[in-house]
């Protein structure tokens, strides 16, 4: 099967990928095409990640996850690495639910090249392989941690269901909270390796899942408003209960110009001599007060502020938006000059 490439402009390029917008720096860095083989599902995805060293009860229970999952009429996104990534692709193919793997590198010599066979089942089933890279493109260590961020942004929410605290797993769930999705984690051991990273996510505000009802209860209501009509791309799912766009302005949220170092040219000494500064919520003023010229990482705001990570999160999305703040380098937020 070749690969095909879809463009920002085509009318298959998904919404979804404006989200990522907010989160990355640089113009260059915006809209990129991308690469697929297969077909991108129409059903709710769900992404579901984890450690590649899995224990075996960790596979066993992701399987119930994602059968659950298939059950919901989901599709199953991950990234096609060994442990509980292979294990969510191959239970939703016994499932005969749709799943996509999101890699690194040229689609022409997909990663782990252990899971060929696996591949290949995924598109005879009529799912799919996505990546950022065109063909014969070398891998590099930055283009997983970029994987991750498009799995979190194509998805309606996120899953990790074992993960070290330095893991892929948790880049994926940092990229869910920074872009306000939902974010489920099964709880770990944190004296155990292989489960600190999930004691860290629900620390910073992840939703636990402990059993496979847990996930059906908690994903109800989105994929209700889903079948409603209601779409909840591109916008975060907490933009339709919180002001991430708040009413007072223009439909669209103000452009800011950005150079390749993701510095933002428009500020807030740009308003007119009639215009106001916004109206800030408590926490996006918390958050405001607390930044300087100096960049600060997100987590060091939770931890000054006392806020959860979703708190912060929203507040940096609307600074951001209204261009009064700005990401450089990722992760870590400065006010604009």
């Amino acid at each position: 099967m070749r690969t095909e490439t879809i463009h920002p402009n085509d009318p298959d390029y998904p919404e979804a990928m404006s989200l990522l917008e907010l989160v990355w720096s640089g113009a260059a860095a915006r809209s990129p095409p991308l690469y697929i083989r297969g077909t991108l599902p129409t059903r709710p995805g769900i992404a579901v990640v984890g450690t590649r060293k899995a224990t075996q009860r960790a596979l066993d229970f992701t399987g119930e996850l994602v059968k659950v999952l298939a059950e919901q009429n989901c599709s199953i996104w991950s990234g096609g690495a060994w442990g509980v990534d292979a294990r969510a692709h191959q239970v939703a193919l016994e499932a005969a639910a749709p799943t996509v793997v999101v890699t690194a590198g040229g689609l022409d010599d997909p990663y782990p090249s252990d899971h060929a066979e696996l591949y290949e089942r995924i598109l005879g089933a009529g799912g799919a392989l996505l990546s950022l890279q065109a063909d014969g493109a070398t891998r590099r260590r930055h283009q997983f941690v970029q994987r991750n961020y498009v799995l979190a942004a194509l998805t309606l929410a996120t899953v990790v269901t074992q993960a070290p605290a330095k893991s892929g797993a948790r880049y994926t769930a940092g990229a869910a909270r920074r872009l306000a999705k939902p974010l489920f984690v099964v709880p770990g051991e944190p004296w155990s390796a292989k489960g600190a990273g999930g004691a860290i996510e629900l620390v910073k505000g992840a939703t636990p899942i402990a059993c496979a009802d847990d996930l059906t209860v908690a994903l109800r209501p989105l994929l209700h408003r889903m079948a409603a009509g209601s779409t909840l791309w591109p916008l975060p799912y907490s933009a339709q209960q919180t002001e991430l766009w708040p009413q007072e302005q223009s439909a669209s949220p103000p452009e800011a110009a950005l150079d390749g170092n993701g510095t933002s040219h428009a500020t807030s000494h740009d308003r007119g001599p009639d215009e106001q500064a916004p109206s800030w919520d408590e926490h996006t003023a918390l958050v405001l007060s607390a930044l300087g010229d100096a960049p600060t990482h997100s987590d060091a705001l939770c931890t000054s502020l006392n806020l959860s990570y979703l708190c912060v999160c929203q507040a940096l999305l609307t600074l951001c938006l209204h261009g009064v703040v700005v990401e450089a380098p990722p992760g870590h937020y400065r006010r604009v000059r």
